[in-house]
């Protein structure tokens, strides 16, 4: 039925009224008995014009989901490269993966042992210091799971359950663009 006139669905000279008069509350073209005076090959274009936007519509939402797919990637990669460079007792490859500001945040906790920083100039310091009392690089077997992101214009946050050897814990990620990287901004990871 037609929103706009009310009238039943039924055929109307030489086919079915398809123009904006006929459109029903979420804006789909409904079909109903040709009330105006316009010719049908007017209302034509309207459906081509339709079948156009539709098929625009579509691009770009398929752009979108992988503009999405590739922005979730590029973090997982910040978050496995600083990662890998916090095993290899890599300080300058570690650093570069963070925002080097003053209101960063970072906490790792292990039972009684835990780490704290807050901000780039403790952080920095302090993972400093920790690498220099642990030297020795690390290669544990990493399987992450449950992995979850969410993505905002240039923030992002993303947890995921995290198994480093016979290790179970839980992290939690922050990061936002810096010149169009994803940098780290805070990072909380809770071992069992």
């Amino acid at each position: 039925m037609c929103l706009f006139c009310k009238g039943e669905a039924g055929l109307a000279r030489l086919g079915w009224c398809a123009c904006e008069r006929g459109t029903n509350a979420i804006g789909v073209v409904t079909l109903c008995p040709t009330t105006c005076t316009i010719p049908f090959h007017h209302h034509q274009h309207n459906i081509y014009e339709t079948t156009f936007f539709i098929f625009l519509f579509s691009l770009c939402a398929a752009a979108s989901f992988g503009q999405s797919a590739a922005e979730e990637a590029a973090i997982k990669e910040t978050i496995a490269a600083e990662s890998r460079a916090f095993f290899a007792r890599n300080y300058e490859q570690w650093a570069a993966q963070w925002a080097q500001e003053e209101n960063i945040s970072l906490l790792a906790a292990n039972g009684a042992n835990w780490l704290h920083f807050v901000g780039w100039a403790d952080a920095s310091k302090g993972m400093k210091d920790f690498m220099a009392a642990n030297p020795t690089a690390e290669t544990p077997v990493r399987e992450t799971s449950n992995f979850k992101a969410q993505i905002s214009g240039d923030l992002a946050w993303v947890f995921f359950d995290q198994k480093t050897n016979d290790t179970l814990g839980w992290e939690q990620r922050t990061l936002k663009k810096v010149g169009g990287t994803w940098k780290l901004v805070s990072m909380v990871v809770v071992t069992k």
